[in-house]
């Protein structure tokens, strides 16, 4: 089996006390432009670390020069990549983060502010509305999709603590949960 080992960049700056991360436009498979991570393959020949060609692509993509980077996550589930189902090789990817100051890049990259992506997560002026209209809805089709009552159980617990529902307060340290949730 082949294995492809991709480096993701979450490129983060706070500019006026708002989140932003850089994007790249990419092509999309239904061949129209799309805002992305900056992503690219560790190329083994040339890339003497993964830290090393991180930063190598995300300046040839960005303009930007990355100045101190950690290593968030692996991902490497199967069939992740639809290409895998079809034959194609096994997609591993190393997610990186790096905190910044936003300055200007590339033509093809751009700065986002961070909640057009996760609006749930802006509390700024109160309860974001996406909770109670798509989210909670959502979560509840979840929790009455388990198997069994023990796991319902389970999953509207997990579901109002992460997303403060069902009299549970809020916590914005819970990110991580949030996105974890399935």
């Amino acid at each position: 089996m082949k294995v492809d080992l991709g480096l993701n960049a979450v490129i983060v700056a706070v500019t006026e006390e708002v989140p932003r991360i850089l994007t790249v436009r990419r092509s999309s498979p239904a061949g129209d432009s799309e805002d992305a991570l900056p992503f690219g393959p560790l190329e083994p020949e040339t890339d003497r670390t993964l830290d090393l060609g991180l930063r190598r692509w995300v300046c040839e993509q960005t303009g930007l020069a990355l100045g101190y980077v950690e290593q968030l996550y692996t991902l490497g589930d199967r069939y992740r990549d639809p290409r895998e189902t079809e034959g194609g090789a096994r997609l591993v990817s190393v997610a990186y983060l790096a905190l910044v100051r936003e300055v200007s890049v590339g033509e093809e990259a751009r700065w986002r502010d961070w909640y057009e992506f996760f609006p749930w997560e802006d509390w700024r002026a109160g309860r974001p509305v996406v909770i109670d209209r798509a989210i909670s809805p959502a979560l509840d089709l979840w929790v009455e999709a388990a198997p069994d009552p023990q796991l319902r159980r389970e999953r509207r617990q997990r579901a109002d603590i992460v997303f403060g529902l069902g009299g549970v307060a809020w916590d914005g340290e819970r990110v991580l949960e949030r996105y974890e949730l399935r």
